[in-house]
């Protein structure tokens, strides 16, 4: 078994340095990030994305599974 980690995808919030809440949302940048890990993440078997149930961390996993048509999973205990 491998485990893949990948930190959320930047936020407007994280663009002016400010402290995130959770209800962050997924900068320009941000969405860019995410099309280039769903490029890299399609040369790997993924068979579930855990992620935390932060809004930010949300996004991004559900973008990712969409593209990988794999299920995602949240956990508040992944929480930052």
């Amino acid at each position: 078994m491998r485990i893949l980690l990948v930190r959320h995808a930047q936020t407007k919030e994280n663009e002016k340095n400010i402290i995130q809440d959770g209800k962050a949302s997924i900068n320009e940048e941000g969405n860019k990030q995410i099309g280039y890990l769903v490029s890299r993440l399609k040369k790997e078997k993924i068979d579930l994305i855990i992620s935390s149930d932060l809004e930010r961390c949300k996004i991004t996993a559900e973008k990712i599974a969409e593209k990988l048509k794999t299920d995602v999973e949240y956990d508040a205990l992944l929480r930052e």
